[in-house]
Order: structure tokens, then sequence, then C-alpha cells
């Protein structure tokens, strides 16, 4: 109850009866809801916006990251295919020529760590005549017991600089002599067989190899072994500058490298999918 100001008694009006109340009421709160919906719409189109500007930088940085290494890939495979190429006209069957030239093709290119040819046992005629006869130690070293020529060259994993020579093994049950022979095979054609990343004496390397086919007929495989420190390193140098992590998967799901401690080599998620067309054939 109030009282005026003549002493008479007058009942108290309730806020939301007042003229204030109607103005808190009708006005301020939907002022208040209006800006509060506002902000919230403002906050959700900055951080999508944020969102996609991130989502943008990471597509280019991942883009940029595919075009250096599928340089790398290209250049390796073009090497191996010319090395094929040198055998078809007129290389083929010269030991001695082949032998010097693969030493060259690896002393040339510093970001290789392996290049080599494989005959197919008996190609050229001559497995028997190198079997068990007195050979200078670089073509002992470039064949196996029973003749058959497979030179290795690669680099020594505790010195870059010099390069050793051993022969090829597990040709038929490897990834890049075996596989890059079925993939000629089952397309009556040439391609190039890119292997999956492994540890080979130290260094985590990739094989690029392609067919030697003569007659139409396989008569082996040129190759190369690329190695992916310098991979790493580019990696490593994207970290430094733009303060990410980068993850390099394989086309199979295995990393191939990482700014992190994962291990390469190890698969990129515990997926059970079926094995791809090779799959059952390893590295050597």
């Amino acid at each position: 109850m109030l009282w005026n100001n003549a002493g008479m008694r007058t009942a108290a009006v309730p806020l939301r009866k007042s003229l204030s109340g109607r103005m808190l009421l009708f006005g301020v709160l939907p002022t208040v809801v209006v800006l509060l919906g506002l902000i919230v719409w403002l906050a959700s189109a900055m951080y999508s916006a944020l969102r996609t500007a991130n989502e943008h930088d990471m597509q280019l940085l991942a883009d940029g990251v595919a075009a250096e290494i599928e340089r790398g890939n290209t250049r390796a495979v073009l090497v191996a295919e010319v090395m094929a190429f040198a055998q078809q006209n007129g290389m083929f069957g010269d030991r001695a020529a082949s032998v010097a030239y693969s030493r060259q093709i690896l002393a040339h290119y510093p970001e290789l760590t392996g290049a080599y040819f494989g005959y197919e046992s008996g190609a050229d005629g001559k497995d028997g005549s190198f079997r068990g006869a007195e050979l200078d130690e670089a073509l002992r070293a470039a064949h196996d017991e029973t003749g058959r020529f497979l030179p290795y060259w690669f680099r020594d994993h505790e010195d870059n600089e010099y390069l050793r020579l051993e022969p090829l093994v597990d040709m038929e049950t490897s990834l890049y002599y075996q596989g890059c022979k079925d993939l000629f095979l089952e397309n009556d054609e040439s391609r190039p067989m890119v292997t999956e990343p492994y540890v080979y004496e130290g260094k985590m390397i990739v094989e690029q190899t392609f067919p030697i086919v003569i007659d139409g007929e396989f008569k082996g495989i040129a190759g190369v072994d690329r190695a992916l420190s310098d991979i790493e390193t580019f990696l490593l140098e994207i970290k430094k500058r733009d303060h990410v992590d980068v993850f390099l998967v394989s086309r199979n799901g295995r990393f191939v490298a990482a700014t992190t401690e994962q291990p390469t080599g190890e698969p990129a998620s515990t997926g059970t999918d079926p094995p791809g067309p090779g799959q059952q054939l390893r590295t050597r």
C-alpha cells in the first residue's frame, strides 16, 4: 500500500503494469535478445570463415607437398625408363657396359640410393658362360651363382659416396621385379612400377622399375631406388615454417614420412581392407 499526497491510501502498481515495466518488457528485453542473437550469428560466421580459410590453406599446403613428391617420383621413373630404353636399343647383352652404365647413373643422381638391371634367367643366352667363370671383381659381383645377370649398385649406408655392388635378390617374390613383370604381362604394355616404401641398408627407400621389352618379350627390368631422407627434410622445413605437423601416407595407407615420432612404414589405420593387386609380393 502507498500513501498519496492527500494522505489517502492507494494500491501499488505492479512492475509489469507500470510504464517503466512496459518499457523494459517491450523495449529493452527484445533489444538484448536481438543483440545476443546478432553476436552469436557473427561469432558463428567468423568461425566458419576462419575454418574455411584454414582448410583452404591446409589444402594448398597438401597440394604443394604432393607436387614436390610427384616431381621426385616422376624424375626417378624417367631415369628407370631411360635405362630400360638403353637396354632395348643396343646395350642388352653387353654385361660389362651395363654394369658401368648403372654405376654412372647412381653416381650422377645424388637423390638415388640404388641403380640396377635384372635380366630374366637365360634372357641373353649368356648365363652359362658366366657361371663359375673367372671374372673381374665388378662383373663377378653382378651375377648370382647361376650366371644370371643381376647388377645392383647401391650407396653404402654409412658413406653415401661409396658405391657397392651385389646381385639382386628375391626377384620372383618381390614387387620391384615380379610386380613389374606381372604388370607388363597383364596389360601387354610397358608401365612403371613404384613400390611401397621400406627400410633397406638403414634407409627408407622406394623402388621405381621399368620393364625391358625386346620384340614384345619381357627380358628383365631396369630400376632405381630413391631415398626418402630428402622428403623428410622437406616436411620438417614445412613444419618449421607453418607450425603444423605433416604426415605423408602411401597409396596403400602406410606412413612414408612424418614430422612426429610416427614410425615410417607402419599402417596409417587398423582397417582390415583386403590386399590390393601385388600386395602378396614384398620388397627385397
